[in-house]
């Protein structure tokens, strides 16, 4: 099959997340299947390989935001997209509550200092879940039956709390093509911005903060005044209730 590089309407990236959430939640399946049969190479795996589709529907949701009309910024993305290690990092924007909403630096902060350095690590590990291979810092042969159920469950749990983020988000209709559309219109100036900086080396986070706070403002403003998204009563946006939130003045 060819690879492809090319371009993708809203409707398809839907799809794409939720086939995506769809083979991630399978995945998760399999390894409870196999942490029971206690092989939890195996199961580590499977999840390793879920936490990737994870990361997969943030790359398809910065290509819905972005949707840049050069064929080279199209390769770049789809580079993320396959790419074992770029999915290791992006998997991480489903992460731990603390990341709900973040401020724009924070994000770029995890990245670098903790994203990006733990990401080749990680697919060694996926890596020796499935196959033998020799450590010339250790001096000795590495084998999956090394892979403890210890490790193997506390991989469940982390890899349970990312898909059940992302899962709420789906159930919101936060991935619909209509919320993509909006979430475009908003986000891709802010965002093309952002990705001009960076590849100039001129990007300094702390100063693209409140932008990018009042561009995500006005997005969630434009999802629930529009019906684009269902949230339930109780849900927060920046740490408040979202009907605070999108009353804030710009």
């Amino acid at each position: 099959m060819r690879t492809y590089r090319g371009k993708l309407t809203i409707e398809q990236i839907a799809t794409g997340i939720k086939e995506c959430l769809e083979n991630a939640e399978t995945l998760v399946e399999d390894a409870r299947v196999l942490l029971e049969a206690n092989c939890p190479a195996r199961a580590s795996f499977a999840l390793l390989a879920a936490d990737q589709e994870l990361g997969k529907v943030n790359v398809l949701l910065s290509m819905a935001q972005m949707l840049p009309q050069d064929q080279a910024r199209w390769r770049l993305m789809w580079k993320r997209f396959r790419g074992h290690e770029a999915k290791i990092v992006w998997a991480n924007m489903f992460g731990t509550s603390e990341l709900v909403e973040p401020r724009f630096s924070s994000i770029l902060e995890l990245a670098e200092k903790d994203w990006l350095t733990s990401a080749p690590h990680l697919e060694s590990l996926r890596q020796l879940c499935l196959y033998v291979d020799y450590s010339e810092s250790e001096k000795r042969w590495l084998s999956p039956r090394e892979t403890s159920m210890e490790q193997g469950q506390n991989l469940m749990e982390k890899v349970v709390e990312r898909l059940q983020r992302a899962l709420d988000c789906q159930q919101a209709d936060l991935f619909s093509a209509d919320a993509l559309r909006i979430q475009h219109e908003e986000l891709s100036g802010i965002l093309e911005e952002v990705t001009h900086l960076e590849e100039a080396g001129m990007l300094h986070a702390a100063q693209l903060d409140e932008k990018v706070f009042i561009a995500w403002r006005k997005c969630w403003r434009r999802l629930i005044l529009e019906d684009a998204v269902a949230l339930s009563d109780d849900y927060l946006l920046m740490n408040m209730p979202w009907r605070d939130f999108i009353r804030e003045k710009e």
